[in-house]
């Protein structure tokens, strides 16, 4: 008889302990310059009806691997991708010339990268096209708005994003000059920031920022004390979002830019974008 009520306890918990796995696949993707890009796909074994699905934009570094991050006991599709671009440690004056068509192509790929994958999960059985978020964290952000823009993706979640792309690269040189040469390094911070945005033929963001519509919904959060991105290129993101038609809500968190995986700051951004997914229905 406890051998009976055992097995019987076993297939009890044996439904929800499958529902909890997640089946792994790999989606090539055609990129705009006619390169494969490998998508990692995550889903529920078990779903039975159409999904939401989150594509998930981590910073360069992270890429892919910035779905192993995302905890939910929500059933969701999850999608992601490595940046198609690998750029060097360290940065040489001969290495320029060859980066730069490199990063300008790897940039549109990217950005068509993402346009493309929406557009293929929107044409899969499995998933609601009209649940699907796009989100972007630290140097996803921008991508996330170009892509959100070109490819009206309903909703999307922008985390400790930025415009003003000149000033955002700019405060990077001067985090690292400034305290070695003073004015001198403030100087060429600037002046290295606006020669290398003028070479990369960087889009801009605020542009695409204003031009979502009222088809479009998404959440900006903001870090208080971020050291990463200076004030003027989340104030240029706000504003710019504020003055198109999309529904908005910005969220103003305490801490400092989120880097790498450390619980503390991930788990806050976490639980505030699944608590916004699920007040907006798309989760």
């Amino acid at each position: 008889m406890k051998a009976r009520r055992w097995l019987i306890l076993l297939a009890l918990l044996l439904p929800t302990a499958t529902a909890a796995e997640r089946i792994e696949k790999t989606l090539p993707l055609k990129l705009p310059s006619g390169a494969s890009l490998p998508v990692r796909l995550l889903r529920p074994a078990q779903a039975v009806e159409k999904l939401p699905a989150i594509i998930v934009l981590g910073g360069y570094q992270r890429g892919a691997g910035a779905l192993d991050l995302v905890s939910t006991d929500k059933p969701v599709l999850l999608a992601g991708f490595d940046y198609p671009v690998e750029l060097p440690r360290k940065l040489r004056v001969r290495d320029v010339p060859e980066l730069l068509p490199k990063t300008r192509r790897a940039i549109a790929d990217t950005r068509g990268g993402i346009a493309a994958l929406h557009r293929e999960l929107s044409r899969r059985p499995d998933v609601d096209p009209r649940r699907i978020t796009l989100v972007g964290v630290s140097a996803g952000a921008p991508f996330a708005t170009l892509a959100a823009a070109d490819a009206r993706i309903p909703a999307v979640i922008l985390v400790h994003g930025f415009a003003d792309l000149p000033e955002v690269i700019e405060h990077q040189f001067a985090r690292r000059w400034e305290k070695k040469y003073g004015w001198a390094g403030r100087m060429s911070a600037w002046f290295c920031s606006r020669l290398l945005h003028g070479l990369l033929r960087l889009p801009s963001i605020e542009q695409s920022a204003r031009s979502l519509d009222a088809s479009q919904r998404v959440l900006m959060i903001r870090a208080e004390q971020d050291d990463f991105v200076p004030k003027a290129g989340s104030d240029a993101l706000e504003q710019a979002l504020r003055e198109s038609d999309a529904a908005v809500d910005v969220l103003t968190q305490p801490g400092g830019h989120i880097r790498g995986a450390a619980p503390e700051r991930l788990k806050p951004v976490l639980e505030a974008s699944l608590e916004w997914m699920e007040r907006e229905g798309l989760i």
